[in-house]
């Protein structure tokens, strides 16, 4: 298959890695001095898997050409930019799979490709989580932190085109990624977010790795406080989350990928803009259109964004 890759950070890194095992790989970048330097040094991949590798990384300047799969794993609050740059790598034939944090992305992609691309359709849009994990040391070298099933589903629940489903798991599955299909992929999203509420901020807040979150008696309670608040307010909103014990689902998450920095803290340590919004925010946001509430993920939302101010 040939994939374009959008978001040369650690989980694009390394799932570029991972499939370029039996794939026609390509990443993109924005940034055309960081992708002339990936080209020119390749990648290297630690961890749970040990890769080195060197891979084509295009640019917005770059010829058109056709791609069976995009995969988007930009940052969220990147992505509508993300859209627009690889808008010419977007034809009618092409699928367009999200791996993205958060809530909103599915939105603003269906958004996008019915105003801007001419003959692709909701039908060609696909959605996913992944419990992979991994840590971007500088632009050359990731660490492969976290072990865990991807799933993936299609965006519009009536689509019948279950055949590149079943083709794309075959891929993933070929290169090591364990996949699952879903008709459901809002639970999956939903299922995702409410351990994210939780680890993500936390973890940024404590600047500790995901297994630390469990070694301190209070933190753990503020961990589990969270999930339950956020569990509570998915089943306010009739979503049915994929576990039924979201304390036992975020310990579990925290042991699996015990080493793994979550990519919110990664961003504080960098100075960068978080996907809070997209996370917690998100969570906060609908539960007062319903009037429901939310206190616990209204601290831990203003705590994020106190230190996004700190460190700029």
């Amino acid at each position: 298959m040939k994939i374009l890759i959008a978001g040369p950070g650690a989980m694009g890194c390394l799932f570029a890695g991972l499939l370029l095992k039996s794939n026609e790989v390509s990443l993109f970048d924005y940034n055309a001095k960081r992708a002339a330097r990936l080209n020119r040094n390749g990648i290297k991949i630690s961890g749970f898997s040990n890769i080195r590798f060197k891979i084509r990384v295009i640019t917005k300047t770059s010829p058109i050409e056709h791609f069976d799969l995009v995969l988007l794993l930009v940052k969220s609050q990147s992505t509508s930019q993300a859209l627009q740059d690889i808008n010419k790598f977007l034809d009618r034939n092409t699928y367009l799979l999200t791996l993205q944090n958060g809530l909103g992305n599915v939105e603003i992609i269906s958004k996008y490709v019915c105003d801007h691309i001419k003959g692709l359709n909701k039908k060609h849009l696909l959605a996913g989580t992944t419990a992979l994990g991994a840590t971007l040391k500088d632009p050359e070298n990731i660490i492969h932190s976290g072990a865990g099933l991807t799933t993936i589903g299609f965006i519009e629940k009536n689509t019948s085109n279950s055949s590149f489903l079943v083709s794309l798991k075959t891929v993933f599955e070929k290169c090591g990624i364990k996949t699952s299909i879903t008709r459901n992929i809002y639970t999956t999203l939903w299922s995702k977010l409410i351990i994210n509420s939780a680890i993500n901020p936390i973890g940024a807040i404590f600047r500790v790795s995901n297994g630390e979150l469990l070694k301190n008696k209070s933190i753990k309670q503020l961990l589990f406080s969270t999930v339950r608040e956020s569990y509570s307010v998915a089943l306010k909103l009739e979503i049915k989350p994929l576990y039924s014990n979201p304390e036992l689902k975020v310990a579990q998450t925290c042991k699996k990928t015990s080493k793994n920095q979550n990519s919110m803290l990664q961003d504080i340590l960098k100075g960068k803009q978080t996907e809070i919004d997209n996370i917690n925010g998100a969570i906060i946001t609908l539960a007062l259109k319903n009037k429901i509430e939310t206190p616990v993920n209204k601290v831990l939302y203003s705590l994020i964004k106190r230190l996004e101010t700190d460190t700029k």
